[in-house]
């Protein structure tokens, strides 16, 4: 199963996201931190990053 979580770069999100790779979900992290050069307000390009996950997990 593939999981797509916002906000995984921070606190809880990066233990979350450690948990959900230990217990074999392929995860994708979306994240507004420096190194990401994407925007979560760019709708279009968010929903094309979102399609295909089976689950996206907003924190």
């Amino acid at each position: 199963m593939k999981i797509f979580v916002t906000g995984g770069a921070g606190f809880i999100g990066s233990h979350l996201v450690e948990r959900l790779e230990e217990a074999g979900y392929t995860v994708v992290v979306y994240d507004k931190a420096r190194y990401q050069q994407d925007n979560l307000l760019d709708f279009d390009r968010l929903r094309k990053q979102i399609a295909g996950h089976d689950f996206v997990w907003h924190l």
